[in-house]
């Protein structure tokens, strides 16, 4: 049996679960950040390794010899400004 000296009275439970709502809270919140920036770095690496994948495809089909028209050069300058803007952007 319990000594009545270590019971808690009803207004000391009741700031107890107050305490502790407010950490579970806060921790939620925590967890609610980490998790929205996890899913925006995957994001972020998921575009980028589109992007690597366009540019080593585009580059690849150059060949010596090839002439560089103005679609091709247009198409260069596309894939590396949304290089400069993950760059810029992260």
């Amino acid at each position: 049996m319990v000594a009545k000296e270590d019971s808690l009275s009803v207004d000391q439970i009741v700031v107890e679960i107050e305490r502790h709502k407010v950490a579970l809270e806060a921790l939620q919140r925590a967890l609610i950040t980490r998790a929205q920036l996890q899913a925006w770095s995957e994001k972020q690496y998921n575009d980028l390794v589109e992007l690597a994948k366009e540019g080593i495809e585009f580059f690849s089909e150059a060949q010596v010899g090839d002439v560089v028209t103005t679609d091709w050069i247009e198409q260069r300058d596309e894939l590396v400004a949304r290089a400069r803007r993950f760059i810029i952007d992260v």
